[in-house]
């Protein structure tokens, strides 16, 4: 996960857990995001971010956030995938 989704890190147990969801949500809805980030380039991520998260924040509780951002509620399978191709792969 690019360190622009640690931003806005509250800490605590379940942060990761967000913070993969979102990342797996905005690399669904931009594609080219990972690429993106590989080159370096963060702005289709923060764009997403902007959209998504940055402006509808402080609307939300962090959980109903996560979910309307992600269109599902938090899912331990997504951090699971995340740490499976990050260390497995």
């Amino acid at each position: 996960m690019p360190v622009a989704l640690y931003q806005r890190s509250s800490g605590g147990d379940d942060e990761c857990l967000r913070q993969a969801q979102l990342y797996d949500a905005a690399k669904r809805a931009v594609p080219e995001i990972p690429a993106a980030v590989a080159r370096g380039d963060f702005k289709p991520l923060m764009g997403w971010l902007a959209e998504h998260i940055h402006g509808q924040g402080s609307r939300w509780s962090s959980v109903e956030l996560v979910t309307r951002a992600s269109g599902k509620p938090l899912d331990p399978a997504i951090f699971k995938a995340h740490l499976e191709q990050r260390y497995l792969s």
